[in-house]
């Protein structure tokens, strides 16, 4: 998503600085053209951290630790937020997740960065996000409602945020929808380090043409405060997957969503009836190498939103495990909201019979899967638009 997005400014201003204000310390999956300010972490209050202890960071003391002490100095007005956007001419804040409801906490970390855009007169806009519920008692409601109503543009990437945010900010009028914008731009493979093209071309030799990927989401369904049994979905999955190879007679490819993912995959791997059948896509291997994987798949299996939007972009059939309202109001947006879909938290007797009513309607669902793709593209021009129009405004400052 990211890279979407520097990718889109930088065909609308070639050679622009583009900094990246990540919200955890983590490795990004970016574009190197992009220059991730590492010392400053939003789950830290966007504080200066010495790198000393964001390299100590994985552990829990560590990290209790961080978030304390920047959490009181925030509350003290000691960190002086209004640095975030010096040197700025543009702030767009794209986080991922439902962040600006109520399903997690953190809100106001999110939007501090605007909040500091706004008092310091930068323009700002928020692109490409979820948005809701919104529940009446929400500390960081009225927090979230003055960014919102400042902001140039705010463009929400499915028709139910859209709905959450006007039922909760009724007088607003710089909202409005779109869908991800992920679907503006195709993969690529151009300018990647060698070494990975080398990787990517070897692991691939291995694996047949009527190969089946998919993903896992190590995270409660719904919402994230239910409750979620890790090695209970685990189990789910591994049956699954005996029952896709099965009815596919090919290989299964895992594709982690994220690093720390790899610890379940190799546990689904060790487990299925033929694990020779079962491979996992190198995790240095980023979003761009998996896109293009994921197109070379007959089928896909998608339990989180991105890789669903990766197989729609690449024209394969799919069965979704939705893990969030996001996306099910992605697939509403573009038309495929009658495909066959369950929820993750339902029964793996569900599970098997959803995969065969959409295994056994995969050629009707590729048609439908190509055309949902071509509107999503389309729909994502807006972001774009946006975009350039407030580039027109710089020229004429």
């Amino acid at each position: 998503m990211i890279n979407t997005l520097g990718r889109i400014l930088m065909s609308i201003s070639p050679g622009m600085n583009i900094d990246v204000l990540p919200y955890r310390n983590e490795d990004l999956d970016i574009d190197k053209s992009l220059n991730v300010r590492r010392n400053c972490v939003g789950e830290y209050w966007y504080a200066n951290v010495p790198d000393f202890l964001l390299e100590r960071d994985g552990t829990k003391v560590v990290r209790k630790f961080l978030r304390l002490s920047t959490t009181v100095l925030h509350k003290l007005g000691v960190l002086a937020p209004r640095s975030i956007v010096d040197g700025c001419d543009l702030m767009i804040s794209a986080p991922q997740g439902p962040t600006l409801g109520d399903m997690y906490n953190a809100k106001e970390r999110i939007v501090d960065p605007l909040r500091a855009a706004r008092d310091a007169n930068v323009p700002y806009m928020i692109l490409a996000v979820s948005a809701g519920p919104f529940y009446d008692d929400a500390p960081a409601q009225e927090i979230v409602g003055s960014v919102l109503s400042s902001a140039k543009a705010v463009v929400v990437r499915e028709a139910l945020s859209l709905s959450n945010v006007l039922a909760k900010y009724p007088s607003l009028r710089n909202v409005d929808s779109a869908i991800d914008i992920v679907y503006a731009r195709k993969w690529t493979l151009d300018d990647k380090d060698p070494s990975h093209v080398v990787l990517y071309d070897d692991f691939m030799s291995r694996i047949r043409s009527n190969a089946v990927g998919g993903c896992i989401s190590l995270t409660p369904a719904r919402d994230p405060t239910n409750k979620f049994d890790e090695a209970e979905y685990i189990e789910k999955y591994v049956a699954l997957v005996d029952h896709v190879i099965a009815r596919s007679e090919g290989q299964f490819l895992l594709f982690p969503h994220l690093v720390f993912d790899m610890p379940a995959l190799e546990k689904i791997r060790s487990r299925v009836k033929y694990p020779e059948k079962v491979f996992v896509l190198p995790p240095v291997l980023d979003s761009d190498f998996q896109r293009d994987a994921i197109s070379r798949m007959s089928f896909f299996v998608s339990s989180r939103y991105h890789p669903t939007i990766f197989s729609v972009q690449a024209g394969v059939p799919f069965l979704c495990i939705k893990n969030q309202f996001k996306v099910e109001g992605m697939l509403q947006r573009i038309g495929l909201g009658d495909v066959p879909t369950c929820w993750q938290d339902e029964s793996i007797s569900t599970f098997l019979s959803t995969f065969d009513a959409c295994w056994n309607l995969r050629a009707e669902l590729k048609e439908q899967v190509d055309g949902a793709a071509f509107r999503a593209q389309l729909i994502a021009r807006k972001y774009e638009g946006v975009l350039r129009d407030e580039f027109v405004e710089f020229s004429k400052r």
